[in-house]
């Protein structure tokens, strides 16, 4: 059986499931902030709910970016343009999580994971289409 996001022929190992494991795990940590902050609605918002949100987001970030480096070609544009922007995000969410409201902590991390994949939608656009400069286009 072949890893369907590896290159062709990687056979499905123990690194896989470690990664689905780590990537399982950061997407609860998310869940647990987010359940945590939105109990917390209404009343005072507890400092450790959105750490733990920022951090499960932050990790999700990470991995994403590890798994697309290593299965694309020249990712450094994608690293530059999605990941450092959407970790950024998550290092805002942490760093002001006690001055910070919920929602627009919410808010936050949701845009910080819709950049990653809106930069990957974009790059995966720019390499299908071809540039005028290399004379495609005449």
């Amino acid at each position: 059986m072949a890893c369907p996001f590896c290159p062709p022929g990687t056979p499905v190992s123990a690194a896989v499931l470690a990664l689905h494991c780590c990537t399982a795990a950061s997407l609860a940590a998310l869940a647990a902030g987010l359940g945590g902050v939105v109990a917390g609605l209404d009343g005072p918002l507890h400092e450790q709910s959105s750490w733990v949100m920022a951090a499960g987001a932050g990790a999700y970030v990470v991995i994403a970016a590890s798994v697309r480096a290593r299965t694309a070609p020249r990712a450094g544009r994608w690293l530059l343009v999605g990941v450092l922007p959407a970790l950024a995000l998550c290092a805002v969410v942490a760093a002001t999580a006690d001055s910070e409201s919920a929602v627009r902590q919410v808010w936050l991390i949701t845009a910080s994971i819709a950049w990653l994949s809106a930069a990957e939608l974009l790059v995966r656009r720019r390499r299908a289409t071809p540039d005028a400069a290399d004379g495609a286009g005449t």
